[in-house]
């Protein structure tokens, strides 16, 4: 399918005719460096001043429009890569998007979309090529590896700009602004299987169990919406099919893709000896019915699948099987682990405090010696971070972690209410919108977002953060209103235009 073809008639558009061109080049998370020199190349070619580091973050400087030469410069921020998840749940090459318009949302073929933070990403190179948008100063950053935990932000060299105004371009909400966002961290904890345990009577069969068709999403956006994990679907069902079937033993257990994001599928693999065929097919149709009901209509595609292995490979059994002992202990680490809203924001009910998401399990060693399990915890409490921190790896220590390694944190973005930026976006939309003003509403997120490190790296910084409205990220559902996109984009206009701090906001 060409996707260009397929979008280039929607407006605005420099966005979608930009929004498809950089889907037509990788940019997962960690392959963004196409991307990074096609920004580059873009750039050069009018002459621009430009930068890019070894981390991939791109920083063009666009001179002002003339007549506008004495403003201020203002910093506009997206981050250049993607959540790259396809229908199975797994990565794969983000230059084979196909596009679907479906009731005037754009969203991708079985696939994640990447309008997070696509849009923004194309909103900036429209203002790098279009020469009718009037504008001062522009200082344009393209940062990496933002979904992998802000590791381009975090790595870029914050001497080498200087900026006092910030527009970030990653929100995902139209008529939110956001000012404020939760802080992070990530925690994997590492599990050697215990071996020499055998199963006794023969034959030996080996099972499939697959979880699938669960929403996903963001593990912060998205946590508070009460979508199921699939790993702690797993790991309950399996505990009670041990439980009917005691001498069964897990071959391996892996489940999500993505430490930040919702698992929406799992899989494992159990050997039983033994059992009756139908009578496991039998077992496992009730539980299905059973959570179906339990998940009810927030999950309608939940599906759980038993599959019978007749291909098993027969390899030494000694080092084939969990014990009895390890997988009891994992199972019941998997349930007891802190997941989902832990705690909502005294200070304001309606916002959510803290969470923590089991996002990753993996078998590996050529053997499936050790099992991988990743955590991800978020709060817009430093201190309850660090409970939430400490809670999470003393669950690890306590069953036998012979690993603890932690991943990249980063702080919250503590909100500010009083900015001359909050003033102008306030003033500009209900100049645009007037049918709107009282729609627009300031917020803060639980997600993680580059601006908690900028607000670190340039103190006294005024930061906002808005865009068009983007649905279900970091899921195959994702997809982003169209109509938005035309609006989020007459109102950047508008303020690049309008933006002078030098002037009292009308």
């Amino acid at each position: 399918m060409d996707n260009q073809v397929t979008i280039n008639n929607l407006g605005p558009g420099c966005i979608f005719n930009h929004f498809a061109r950089i889907s037509e080049i990788d940019r997962a998370s960690g392959r963004e460096g196409a991307l990074a020199d096609y920004i580059i190349s873009l750039a050069l070619d009018r002459d621009y001043t430009c930068m890019q580091d070894a981390s991939k973050n791109v920083v063009v400087f666009v001179p002002a429009s003339p007549g506008k030469e004495d403003k201020p410069p203002i910093c506009l921020q997206s981050h250049s890569d993607m959540v790259a998840t396809d229908s199975n749940g797994q990565d794969f090459d983000t230059s084979q998007i196909e596009f679907v318009i479906k009731g005037g949302k754009l969203k991708a073929n079985r696939t994640t979309l990447g309008a997070d933070n696509g849009i923004g990403i194309a909103a900036m190179l429209s203002l790098m090529t279009e020469p009718d948008i009037n504008h001062g100063p522009l200082i344009l950053l393209f940062t990496s590896s933002e979904e992998t935990g802000l590791i381009g932000a975090n790595a870029f060299d914050s001497a080498s700009i200087a900026p006092k105004y910030l527009l970030n371009l990653d929100s995902e909400e139209w008529k939110k602004v956001t000012v404020g966002c939760a802080g992070g961290g990530r925690i994997q904890g590492v599990f050697v299987r215990e071996t020499g345990e055998t199963l006794d009577d023969q034959p030996v069969m080996v099972y499939e169990f697959i979880i699938s068709g669960l929403h996903g999403g963001h593990s912060g956006m998205d946590i508070s919406g009460g979508y199921a994990n699939a790993i702690i679907l797993m790991a309950r069902l399996l505990s009670d099919v041990i439980e009917k079937w005691p001498t069964s033993r897990l071959v391996s257990f892996n489940g999500g893709s993505k430490m930040n994001a919702i698992p929406s599928h799992a899989k494992v693999e159990l050997a039983t000896s033994g059992v009756d065929k139908e009578e496991m097919e039998n077992f496992i149709a009730l539980k299905k019915q059973q959570l179906s009901y339990e998940l009810g209509p927030i999950e309608p595609d939940f599906n759980l699948e038993i599959v019978l292995r007749s291909d098993f490979p027969r390899y030494d059994p000694t080092r084939l099987y969990f014990s009895g002992k390890f997988q009891g202990q994992l199972l019941q680490m998997l349930q007891i682990l802190p997941n989902g809203v832990i705690k909502m924001d005294p200070n304001n009910p309606a916002l959510l405090m803290s969470s923590s998401n089991i996002g990753v399990i993996e078998t590996k060693g050529g053997m499936g010696e050790y099992i991988v399990v990743n955590t991800m915890y978020r709060s817009s409490s430093d201190t309850h971070k660090e409970y939430l921190k400490k809670l999470i790896a003393s669950t690890f220590q306590y069953f036998s972690a012979t690993e603890i390694e932690y991943g990249s944190e980063y702080p919250a973005w503590v909100p500010e209410y009083s900015s001359y930026l909050l003033d102008l976006i306030r003033s500009t939309f209900n100049n645009i919108f007037p049918e709107d003003a009282e729609d627009m509403t300031i917020t803060t997120v639980h997600g993680g977002l580059e601006c908690a490190v900028f607000a670190n790296f340039w103190p006294g910084i005024e930061i906002i953060s808005f865009g068009p409205d983007i649905r279900f990220p970091h899921s195959i559902d994702e997809e982003v209103d169209i109509a938005s996109v035309k609006d989020f984009w007459l109102l950047l206009q508008k303020i690049l235009e309008d933006f002078n701090p030098l002037v009292q906001v009308q």
